[in-house]
């Protein structure tokens, strides 16, 4: 009889250990799932917002582009057109946080125009993005991000 109990009592501990352990690797199966789908939508939203910021970083870009003439890129140009083209650089940027500064450089790489006060003369000729654009001229909006 207490065999007859031990082994009711041993096969209810495997029936509850199996049972338990199947709902818990369910569990498991279900947050592993449920964790892929999470991952997978915030990577697309993430896509989607790099989309919308790199569209407007190009959008900014083309308009700055085509907005002054060639005359004001030349540094006899800058001391009479500086306060203008700062502020339009200035408001661009209130309006596109995710950018942190403009600036308009001329073809020897001179920053003429900076979006921000600066007091020293700056050139980018030495960095890789003036060296590739200079030896591949392009109309199309080119931009680096740090």
């Amino acid at each position: 009889m207490i065999l007859r109990y031990k082994l009711l009592y041993l096969f209810l501990f495997i029936f509850i250990s199996s049972y338990s352990g199947f709902f818990v690797y369910s569990e498991y199966q279900r947050t592993i799932s449920e964790a892929e789908k999470l991952t997978q939508n915030f990577a697309e939203l993430l896509a989607l917002r790099f989309e919308k910021v790199f569209a407007r970083a190009e959008s900014m870009l083309d308009f700055q582009a085509h907005q002054y003439s060639q005359d004001i890129l030349v540094k006899s140009a800058v001391p009479k057109n500086k306060t203008k083209v700062t502020a339009n650089m200035g408001r661009l940027i209130k309006n596109f946080p995710e950018a942190s500064a403009v600036h308009i450089s001329d073809a020897n790489g001179d920053i003429l125009y900076f979006s921000e006060e600066y007091t020293t003369e700056t050139n980018i000729a030495d960095r890789p993005i003036f060296k590739a654009l200079k030896e591949k001229p392009t109309d199309d909006v080119f931009f680096q991000m740090r």
